[in-house]
């Protein structure tokens, strides 16, 4: 149970001293009735105690503090949370009472005289409590621009999860995923809300705290009705709304309610549904100004925290706001507190189960969000997000119509109230997901832990450091998607015979799957896919023949957890190069595969090559794109960052290189140089997209004794491989033949290649005649940082060149 927040000198100056209650938390063996006028039912002792108290406190008045439910409803819960948590230890729940006061100078000596008494474990004056926002947000135009809903690491990737069954909260089978919101105040008849009609569960709605419930409700689930805004789950059943104030004044409120409110919210949820608690304590900071902290770490007997401990006893996930930390005295600008300077609130605290939220910055800086400077922060705190700048539904005051607006919106909502709202949106999604494809809900462990995995999300971190660990994770319910719950469509398109679309070190792109006929194929999925015999054959694609039509087919697997529809399958051809950079590229076409069922090859209908847009005889390389708007495949335009295109030729499982040649008929592939012959490889040596870089290249050939081979070049690049600049596409250059060992490995050594640099060279390569029988492979590598960003390979059989492939 967590200790009560007291000030350095045991007193209560952290508590702000306004409201009239104290809370009594009696010893758990005391028995005692849970009812009115329960004083007279004290034990002995203390029925002379509390008589003597009331001549010193006339008018006091001992009530229960939990109304919400009836004693037995309350064993019931418990009893039912002990069953399904074993490691739930309950209070009792029947000792909390509440001790009202006729008069502010009372409540000094009713504290006093309960603390001396044997049966009392703990008393202490209620803490106000307030809406979790650092200012009220401006009320701007509309915008559409709600990025925290787009892909990561700028949002949750919310829109992606929409693509998925369950993913925008809709339940696809079995009972709909429930959510209740405990703040102070809505306009429930908004007209971008699915809650017109609908009145708090209990409670009085806070007029001037509208403006907040609106636009925390409208993050979650503004409906997608072509107004204003829309919910990070749109489709989620209608919001339970709950206020923890009993009266509409907009008098401060205090904690006395939340308890109650949070009974209710366990009265309506069922396991694995989601309890948002929109609320931050206000306590006396040591500078003399109120600061925001979460209120699970007050309240006499921490009955705050065993309400929440008692909803994740029962399998309800519950999303607490961080709080917004402490105005400075002077400036009156909001910074946030460090949670572990107090026992309450660090990592050494008793877990409640709930999952507290941090705010964080709109932008990315380096792939993270940094904390807002209101934000609280420490190692308790489990995920972030957006804590400025978010869209949302609003209401404000309209004097003209005596009413709030029902038809407002805002650009500019924040604090840890927008995060706590963006994260527990990303629950609802999650576990509408797995409710969906699993079966079954997540455990608020098992759902905590997913939310804040460091891998499965966006790691935040402190402003101006380099801690990372202070405020959390952002949800991405595209990895978790993915990764986790294994339920979205991952669609991919081999590399290699083998390839299982994991990222890998093998052969980069020897693919199967882009198969090259010079007529159309009248079955292509019967041809060349599931169970047509040739799904492991890597020799189906023919030689483009020029002066025709050609057709381009494309095979794609998927590994995910539903089928894929609509993917698109995009083809460009280029000339062959150690790395196929997207300057290279010339489209080919399209086409759209209508579905692809999981774990079975599935064919494309034929891309048309006319023989107009067919390149003159030579060797050459497909570029091949796969994806869906579940699956995306990369944007050409992204391989122009060199990042970008490192990782996606080893991480990116959409995309895939094949060589191929283009052939007149009859014409003849072998050349002769000097005296002998040899088969000719051209190809291109190229330098990184954006600026220049040390690369290297490496010859590795596996031909029989008798072979040469020769690499052809311009002698100023050739001669450049110690460390220097090279040429940067240097066509009147010098040529230079230099010999290749032509068994093994020849590695030319590193140089400085120009930005987007084109070194045309050739592979000249003679095979005996009598070793004309077999199969032989040379490959051309480039290399950067030690690792293989490239690869040209070429399979000589038979007469000559056969066919040739880049890796």
């Amino acid at each position: 149970m967590p200790k009560e927040p007291v000030g350095k000198d045991g007193s209560e100056s952290l508590n702000r001293p306004t409201c009239p209650a104290v809370i009594v938390k009696f010893k758990d063996s005391v028995e005692m009735p849970y009812i009115e006028g329960v004083e007279k039912h004290l034990p002995e002792l203390e029925r002379s105690l509390w008589n003597k108290l009331f001549e010193s406190a006339p008018g006091i008045k001992l009530r229960p503090l939990l109304t919400a439910c009836t004693p037995e409803q309350i064993r019931g819960l418990v009893e039912r949370a002990r069953e399904m948590d074993t490691t739930y230890r309950p209070p009792n729940f029947l000792s909390y009472f509440k001790l009202e006061c006729a008069t502010e100078s009372q409540i000094q000596i009713v504290l006093t005289e309960l603390r001396s008494w044997k049966s009392v474990e703990a008393a202490q004056r209620g803490s106000l409590v307030g809406d979790p926002t650092v200012n009220d947000p401006e009320n701007l135009p509309y915008s559409p621009d709600q990025k925290y809903l787009d892909a990561a690491p700028v949002g949750i990737d919310a829109r992606y999860a929409w693509t998925l069954p369950g993913g925008d909260g809709k339940a696809a089978s079995g009972p709909s995923v429930q959510m209740a919101d405990i703040e102070l105040g809505w306009t429930l008849d908004h007209e971008d809300l699915p809650t017109k009609g609908t009145a708090p569960l209990s409670g009085q709605i806070v007029g001037v705290s509208r403006y907040h419930g609106t636009a925390v409700l409208g993050i979650i689930c503004a409906v997608d009705n072509g107004r204003g805004c829309i919910g990070a789950v749109p489709n989620v059943a209608p919001p339970n709304v709950i206020s923890y104030s009993a009266t509409a004044s907009g008098d401060p409120p205090d904690d006395t309610n939340i308890p109650n409110a949070v009974f209710v919210a366990l009265g309506k949820l069922s396991f694995g549904d989601v309890l948002l608690l929109e609320m931050q304590a206000r306590i006396m900071m040591p500078s003399g100004v109120l600061g925001g902290v979460p209120v699970e770490g007050i309240g006499p007997g921490g009955l705050i925290f065993q309400s929440i401990r008692l909803a994740s006893a029962l399998g309800i996930v519950v999303v607490q706001a961080a709080g917004n930390g402490a105005p400075d005295p002077v400036t009156g600008i909001s910074y946030g507190i460090n949670l572990d300077v107090y026992p309450n609130w660090s990592s050494t605290a008793e877990d409640s189960g709930a999952i507290m939220v941090a705010g964080a910055s709109e932008a990315v800086t380096n792939g993270k969000h940094h904390k807002t400077r209101g934000s609280n922060f420490g190692t308790r705190i489990d995920c972030y997000a957006w804590g400025e700048n978010v869209t949302t539904t609003y209401s404000d005051w309209n004097p003209g119509s005596n009413s709030y607006t029902t038809d407002s919106y805002t650009s500019g909502f924040s604090g840890t109230s927008s995060a706590a709202a963006i994260v527990a949106g990303a629950a609802l999604s999650v576990q509408a997901m797995a409710q969906a494809a699993l079966g079954f809900r997540f455990s608020p462990a098992q759902l905590r832990a997913i939310l804040r995995d460091r891998t499965a999300g966006v790691p935040g971190r402190l402003a101006n450091t380099a801690s990372d660990d202070l405020i959390g994770v952002m949800p991405n319910l595209a990895y978790i998607s993915q990764a986790v719950l294994r339920i979205a469509p991952d669609i991919y398109i081999r590399d290699f015979l083998g390839d299982t679309g994991d990222p890998h070190l093998g052969a980069i792109s020897c693919s199967p799957d882009v198969i090259v006929r010079n007529a159309i194929e009248p079955d292509p999925q019967a041809a060349f896919g599931a169970g047509s015999g040739n799904e492991n054959n890597d020799a189906l694609g023919s030689d483009v023949i020029a002066g025709q039509d050609n057709f381009i087919y494309v095979r794609v697997l998927n590994r995910g957890g539903s089928a894929a529809a609509n993917v698109e399958a995009t083809v460009y051809w280029s000339p062959v190069a150690t790395l196929v950079t997207p300057n290279l590229w010339t489209l080919v076409g399209s086409t759209n595969l209508p579905n692809v069922p999981v774990n079975s090859l599935t064919v494309s209908d034929a891309i048309k090559w006319t023989s107009a847009n067919i390149p003159a005889a030579g060797h050459y390389c497909f570029v091949a794109l796969v994806g869906n708007n579940a699956d995306p495949a990369p944007d050409r335009a992204e391989f122009r960052n060199w990042t970008n295109y490192e990782n996606f030729i080893r991480n990116n499982n959409n995309v895939t290189w094949r060589n191929f040649n283009v052939v007149v008929p009859m014409m003849k592939k072998r050349r002769l140089v000097g005296r002998s012959r040899y088969a000719e490889f051209p190809f291109l040596a190229t330098g990184t997209p954006e600026k220049a870089r040390k690369m290297g290249l490496a010859i590795v050939a596996r031909l029989p004794e008798g072979a040469r081979v020769l690499l052809e070049g311009p002698a100023s690049f050739l001669d450049g491989f110690s460390g220097k600049v090279l040429p940067e596409n240097d066509l009147s250059a010098k040529i230079k033949m230099m010999p290749i060992n032509p068994l093994g490995r020849h590695d030319l050594g590193e140089a400085i290649f120009p930005a987007w640099s084109r070194t045309p060279l050739r592979l000249l390569v003679h095979v005996p005649d009598e070793a004309r029988g077999n199969t032989y492979q040379i490959h051309v590598s480039q290399f950067f940082e030690g690792l293989e960003v490239g690869r040209v390979t070429w399979r000589l059989t038979g007469d000559g060149e056969k066919n040739a492939r880049k890796e």
